[in-house]
């Protein structure tokens, strides 16, 4: 089975536009916010228009990474669908020059979408829905698919994008390639192989690159978690369950100091007074007597 894998710079213009455009059945040279925020009418492509499209993004994502190319900018606007139904794709060089990718607001929430593979996997899954409901995706998650989605494309996205799976961790390119959607895709002829001649330097600097990439949003991904946990802190202490159980606390302790207040306070009780007999009178008077009596003179000496 041929494979068609075509990368094009971004600065080549097609007549044809992108499947942005055909989706939203727009005119490339239309404005974007007419023909894209507002579009006349949209379509849902073909069960098996989108097995081949979706068939071909990955071969080409693939590419790539094999070859050790970051790409991280796949989305509906950066592929070209031609009139034999071939796919190409644009802004390859968007990650090398440290363009964030298009769906990044939404990566940075899951820590487990940690490379620039995950990324593409996940932007992939929104491309797949987008071709499928006519519509893009404007959650970072989809839990409940519209029920005219077909059984086979239903199980690859869920597989990467309910919450389950953003949060427990996506399928490789691979392992996607494998998937029964795509079992019975038969691609058109390649015109030529493929070929990307990368020199050892620039290698080691695309290398170089890519971790950088992927180590800055392992870093934002970090931000973003402990950001939302003090915000989850924040709003539960603010919550109105918590105010009244402080306001009852509160009472609680003021009623209970109240109560110490109105106690009467305890008092000392007065000593006894100790009973004197008759013969401790009579020791005591004597030990008086005695004391009152001048001591005797020395003799006198002769």
């Amino acid at each position: 089975m041929p494979m068609i894998l075509e990368v094009w710079p971004s600065e080549t213009f097609f007549e044809k536009g992108t499947l942005r455009d055909l989706i939203c059945k727009a005119k490339p040279k239309t404005a974007f916010l007419k023909k894209y925020c507002s579009p006349k009418s949209v379509i849902s492509l073909p069960c098996q228009l989108i097995k081949v499209l979706a068939r071909q993004i990955l071969d080409i994502v693939k590419y790539l990474h094999d070859k050790h190319v970051p790409y991280g900018h796949l989305h509906s606007c950066n592929i070209i669908v031609t009139a034999d139904n071939k796919v190409k794709l644009l802004d390859i060089e968007n990650s090398l020059l440290g363009l964030p990718s298009f769906y990044r607001p939404f990566i940075v929430e899951f820590k487990k979408i940690n490379t620039l593979e995950l990324v593409d996997v996940y932007c992939f899954g929104h491309v797949l829905f987008e071709m499928t409901f006519g519509r893009p995706l404007r959650t970072p998650t989809c839990d409940n698919f519209p029920p005219q989605c077909p059984a086979e494309i239903r199980s690859v996205l869920e597989s990467i994008l309910t919450s389950e799976a953003c949060k427990n961790g996506l399928p490789n390119i691979g392992d996607l390639l494998l998937h029964p959607l795509f079992s019975d895709v038969v691609l058109p002829a390649a015109q030529q192989k493929p070929t990307i001649k990368i020199p050892s330097k620039l290698k080691e600097a695309i290398k170089t690159a890519k971790d950088q990439i992927e180590n800055r949003l392992q870093e934002e991904q970090k931000e973003v978690h402990q950001i939302r946990r003090r915000s989850k802190a924040a709003a539960h202490h603010s919550s109105e369950e918590e105010k009244k159980k402080r306001r009852k606390s509160k009472k609680k302790s003021v009623a209970e100091d109240e109560l110490n207040d109105n106690q009467p306070k305890s008092c000392e009780s007065p000593k006894p007074e100790k009973k004197t007999t008759i013969s401790e009178a009579v020791t005591s008077e004597l030990s008086v007597t005695t004391s009152a009596i001048p001591p005797a003179l020395p003799p006198e000496s002769k």
